[in-house]
């Protein structure tokens, strides 16, 4: 069986807990870090990204339509944008995996501080290692098995898998897939209350 706090986590991948008002607090210090500070995160051979401070309503889908338009098509393997269930909504960031080392610098170049949203001109993104998983092969085995794969669980919610620059179904589970539950989080300030729970 799971553990307790990997069952807590197992449909949001947080790192550590992002809502709007965390969001824009890092865009407002954004201004203050330059490239170099930002590429400087990254360690050889990272290829996962977090980037956050995303406009409201920002899916997957629309993320990948941004991605391709800006030069960034077969590029990326992996993009996953945590939702609330309960609500039907996006939070405000997202997780992306990059194919190469090179293309992850490319792509924080082009998203830090990034601000041409069709939804809003006045969100700037901010761009950010991701600290807990790094690389397509662990951010499969996170997620293959994890309640947001579930078949009730909407297809726009579920992490996107992508070769050769289209998505592909992702990799089969290894083991039958609990349906998420959910549950109340405490002092998380009103967005992104809802996370998931397996009690496996």
């Amino acid at each position: 069986a799971a553990s307790k706090d990997q069952a807590n986590t197992d449909c949001l991948f947080q790192e550590p807990s992002v809502n709007r008002a965390s969001s824009e607090a890092s865009t407002e210090a954004t201004p203050g870090a330059s490239e170099a500070s930002v590429e400087c995160q990254f360690q050889d051979g990272d290829t996962t990204v977090m980037l956050r401070s995303l406009p409201e309503g920002c899916t997957r889908n629309v993320l990948e339509e941004i991605f391709d338009q800006e030069g960034f098509a077969g590029r990326y393997n992996f993009i996953y944008v945590p939702v609330s269930i309960r609500a039907g909504k996006p939070f405000f960031y997202a997780f992306i995996n990059l194919l190469t080392p090179e293309d992850t610098i490319d792509f924080v170049r082009r998203f830090n501080g990034y601000a041409q949203w069709p939804s809003s001109r006045d969100q700037v993104s901010v761009c950010e290692r991701s600290s807990k998983i790094q690389g397509i092969d662990k951010l499969i085995a996170r997620y293959r098995d994890s309640p947001i794969m579930h078949a009730e669980v909407c297809d726009e919610w579920k992490p996107g898998y992508y070769v050769a620059g289209r998505e592909a179904p992702f990799p089969a589970p290894t083991k039958r897939i609990r349906p998420p539950r959910l549950r109340r989080q405490r002092g998380s300030e009103g967005r992104g209350a809802e996370e998931a729970e397996d009690s496996a």
